[in-house]
């Protein structure tokens, strides 16, 4: 794999040698110590640390989940064995992203180095390397433990090329199937490989000459229909992915501003945007294409339709989320699509005019790239820095609410509380919230807690005030106005009181939910004493809200009650399972957390929902959307 080429009657090891630079300058720009786990971390690592779970994940859903539905046991796989080795320690988990990331830099160099040929091709696949190293993009992936779904799925897509390549010269195939097939089992982006491999059979001619002509890719279209099979099979749809998109129609405009947007930003990082830069540079991209292959005359058209290939392979799988990519915070999704405009930009500068001719040698020229690329990555790391230190006051200041909680009111939950709103980037809390204070992160029985946080759960609810939901506890963490940090506020408790279930055991089940609705008031719920204000705080790691019910005497807050009042949305009324599902799919082990007062008594309430129950609402949901 690592090539040679001689020079002056000496063999030079091109291959080891950019290997060897690509690893020094990846530890020094991608330094992995200091760095944290961050949000999705913390419960896909819970998830993965029993191997029960990692073995049902190949047969089914990611997580078990129906918010997202997405295959990808191989990354279940890696968290488990990395829990295996470092177990919650957060180095070991990075330094496994950073080495699958310098695999991918070493390939993507090989496969350069053995398409174009010679020492040309060396230069211009350590040049390409070196850029994707400096860009910012990775960064996000990199420094986020779940972040791997990129950088362990790249080096397969990338050996599947590698190999695909070496085929092509008169090498094995099967390698090409099994890099293929683990790419696939690895993340679902994986689908656009076939067309890659395609975009590869068009652009791979010339003085570089493969032994096997023609198409031979094409078999590998195959895996395209038999993967969205699999998936028909075994996760009841074909393409799955995030829940908010499965709602969501197909907006071409956004997705054509997405992909401007990303083919823009992947040449030129910005801070501020701009229409010119951001339409402007792709149409420049493109208009040099064609002007290119017009001169190259017939083979000209044939690249031009093998970069197309590669542009489709590349960008294909992220049409659902081009949309999201208008917004530059977003652009993670490009880990590897980013390389695609330079890709297209060496296709035009670098590539022999005409086949059999030699190639210029302007790829050195790309480093000037680095000017630009240098301070949007400073600005990147920074970003996610910030993110680092929020982490690490979360979890200092979480264990000293713990502690000072610790054999008083064990069923309480944390609070979160201030501009908890402000804390809830992708990379920061949401779903991971709920498992900071948790197995395997805490051990100890007596610290181990429940957390909530107050942000809004829907954009019309009413919020939760911080002196209901945290009324019998002593200190709460409070988000400062900055949104970038926090500090511990210490309070006097109140006396809470736990409410007594009515009807059924306290948890949330098919049968629950049918004698619920079959009996309305009457049916399942907790018991009310007098005094009932009306307002009930439903509290979870996701987000609360606070619900207002008709102030009328009564004996039981109703489930049924509880859990069908609407709440009026820009669009139609939204019933309250609708917005609470999401959080009891995202967190099937956490209660829903409930406060209200009685007189001058607060009272506390835990909704356990059962798993089934949470799945068969997901297919009422999908239903009444249709």
């Amino acid at each position: 794999m690592l090539g040679q080429a001689r020079r002056g009657g000496r063999t030079w090891p091109w291959g080891l040698g950019a290997a060897l630079v690509l690893l020094l300058l990846a530890l020094w720009v991608h330094d992995p110590r200091g760095l944290h786990f961050k949000a999705d971390d913390f419960p896909t690592i819970a998830y993965a640390s029993e191997f029960g779970r990692v073995l049902r994940d190949f047969a089914g859903p990611q997580y078990d989940l129906s918010f997202f539905v997405f295959h990808r046991p191989l990354i279940t796989l890696s968290l488990w064995g990395d829990f295996q080795f470092f177990g919650v320690q957060p180095l070991g988990f990075f330094v496994m992203n950073l080495l699958a990331f310098w695999i991918s830099l070493v390939l993507l160099q090989r496969i350069l180095a053995l398409a174009m040929g010679g020492a040309a091709g060396e230069i211009a696949g350590l040049v390409l390397a070196l850029l994707w190293l400096f860009h910012p993009v990775p960064i996000a992936s990199l420094e986020w433990v779940v972040g791997r779904v990129d950088t362990h799925v790249v080096p397969w897509i990338l050996a599947a090329v590698y190999f695909h390549l070496r085929a092509r010269r008169g090498g094995a195939v099967w390698p090409v199937w099994l890099s293929a097939v683990l790419a696939l089992l690895t993340k679902e982006s994986a689908l656009g490989l076939p067309l890659i491999l395609l975009g590869v059979d068009l652009l791979d001619r010339g003085k570089n000459a493969p032994k096997q002509p023609g198409l031979p890719s094409l078999v590998f279209l195959v895996l395209i229909p038999l993967n969205l099979l699999f998936r028909w099979i075994y996760l009841g749809q074909l393409l799955g992915g995030y829940g908010f998109l499965k709602a969501a129609r197909l907006d071409l405009p956004a997705m054509l501003e997405g992909l401007a947007n990303t083919l823009s930003l992947s040449l030129f990082p910005r801070e501020v945007s701009s229409p010119l830069l951001q339409w402007g540079l792709p149409a420049l991209l493109v208009a040099g294409l064609l002007l290119f292959c017009r001169q190259a005359g017939k083979g000209g058209w044939r690249r031009l339709a093998g970069i197309l290939l590669l542009g489709m392979g590349l960008f294909g799988p992220l049409a659902l989320l081009l949309p999201s990519m208008r917004d530059p915070a977003n652009q993670r999704y490009a880990y590897l699509a980013c390389m695609g405009p330079w890709l297209g930009a060496l296709a035009l500068l670098q590539l022999p005019a005409r086949e059999g001719s030699r190639p210029r040698t302007l790829s050195p020229l790309f480093l000037l790239a680095l000017l630009w690329l240098l301070p949007a990555q400073t600005r990147e790391k920074g970003r996610m820095a910030v993110h680092d230190r929020f982490v690490a006051q979360t979890l200092r200041l979480m264990g000293e609410a713990a502690r000072m909680e610790a054999g008083i009111a064990p069923n309480l939950p944390l609070v979160l509380s201030g501009r908890a709103g402000a804390a809830c980037h992708p990379q920061r809390f949401l779903w991971g919230l709920g498992s900071i204070q948790k197995p395997p992160f805490v051990r100890a029985p007596q610290f181990q807690r429940e957390v909530v946080s107050l942000r809004a759960l829907h954009p019309s609810a009413t919020p939760v005030p911080e002196s209901l939901a945290a009324a019998g506890l002593k200190a709460v963490v409070r988000v400062r106005e900055d949104g970038d940090s926090l500090r511990l506020v210490l309070r006097r408790a109140q006396r809470v009181r736990e409410a007594r279930p009515l009807g059924f055991t306290g948890r949330l089940d098919l049968a629950v939910q049918k004698r619920a609705k079959a009996q309305g008031d009457r049916g399942p719920g907790f018991a009310l004493g007098p005094g009932f204000g009306g307002e009930v705080a439903l509290c979870t790691s996701l987000g609360s809200y606070l619900l207002r019910l008709p102030t009328r005497p009564r004996e039981r807050l109703s489930l049924w009650e509880l859990l069908t009042l609407p709440i009026q949305s820009e669009g139609a009324p939204l019933p309250g399972l609708w917005i609470l599902w999401n959080a009891f799919d995202l967190c099937p082990e956490q209660p829903l957390q409930l406060f209200w007062r009685e007189g001058g008594e607060v009272v506390h309430a835990r909704l356990f929902v059962d798993r089934a129950f949470t799945k068969g609402l997901a297919r009422a949901m999908e239903g009444a959307r249709r």
